[in-house]
């Protein structure tokens, strides 16, 4: 058995345990009372937090709302308020995009009558000017007689100015030939012909021209260009009308002040043309 001595220090070792123990599960117990209640204070704490916030969102969207409600409200009253000026001046615009169409219309057609009135006046200018400008041109082309061998053939061009005004600076050309039928129908004569008078509109040689004045009608005709046919041109197939004379020529001059042509072309060949009336050629014959 244990000594008294010995029991007395255990039961008091045990007691002492014991309430160590004890205290050691109060105090346990009284942190875990203070963390729920620290954790109960911080959930009341966020739950009132939620609260304000929710509440300030509420209100937030309830301003909203009365903002654009407002809104709404001055947007229909403005429109309102300006219906009637957007009407008539939407009335106004498409008045004034009919008169400006209508003005368009009128400086269109305005535009058309002052052409027509501008090419009018340049047609009655044109009309006025040939009415009153020389016309000169040639009336006939004749021989003195038949061609005979080795003498030479002279040639009269009778030619006048049907014209109101004189023909001043003019001058004249000619170019005589002869030429067989095959040439004829070769081109050859229509080649010299065009040549000749191609480059006798180009003459000016206002240092060597006179004046041809008016006179009344073709048929009045006073003035005569002569040409001579040297005799060489003349042979055995001239006399005989195998080869034929052609004769072209262009008068050069100038009235109202602008320089004008007329050409022309004749010719004979024996047995079909009669000396006093030469033939006209079917080219070499015009005036501008």
């Amino acid at each position: 058995m244990l000594p008294p001595a010995w029991k007395g220090e255990i039961q008091k070792t045990i007691e002492d345990e014991t309430a160590a123990d004890r205290d050691e599960r109060d105090s346990a117990a009284t942190k875990i009372a203070v963390a729920v209640g620290n954790l109960s204070d911080a959930q009341n704490a966020q739950t009132r937090s939620e609260d304000s916030n929710e509440t300030k969102d509420r209100w937030i969207s309830i301003a909203t709302l009365i903002f654009v409600i407002l809104t709404v409200l001055f947007t229909g009253l403005s429109w309102w308020t300006f219906r009637d000026q957007l009407i008539e001046m939407h009335s106004a615009a498409e008045q004034t995009n009919k008169i400006i169409d209508a003005n368009a219309k009128l400086v269109d057609a305005a535009t058309k009558q002052a052409e027509a009135a501008t090419e009018n006046t340049k047609i009655a200018r044109a009309n006025f000017v040939a009415s009153e400008r020389a016309w000169l041109g040639p009336r006939n082309a004749k021989s003195t007689g038949a061609p005979t061998i080795d003498k030479d053939l002279p040639i009269v061009v009778e030619y006048g100015n049907t014209g109101r005004e004189p023909a001043i600076d003019e001058i004249s050309d000619t170019d005589v030939f002869t030429a067989t039928q095959e040439d004829d129908n070769a081109g050859k004569v229509v080649r010299r012909v065009e040549d000749f008078i191609g480059k006798c509109k180009m003459t000016w040689k206002p240092g060597e021209a006179f004046v041809v004045y008016p006179n009344i009608g073709i048929s009045a005709a006073n003035y005569n260009l002569t040409r001579i046919v040297d005799k060489s041109l003349v042979d055995e197939d001239v006399v005989s009308g195998v080869k034929t004379i052609f004769l072209s020529g262009c008068f050069v001059y100038k009235t109202t002040e602008t320089i004008h042509r007329s050409w022309f072309c004749y010719f004979y060949r024996a047995g079909k043309t009669d000396n006093s009336s030469w033939n006209i050629c079917g080219v070499g014959n015009g005036a501008d």
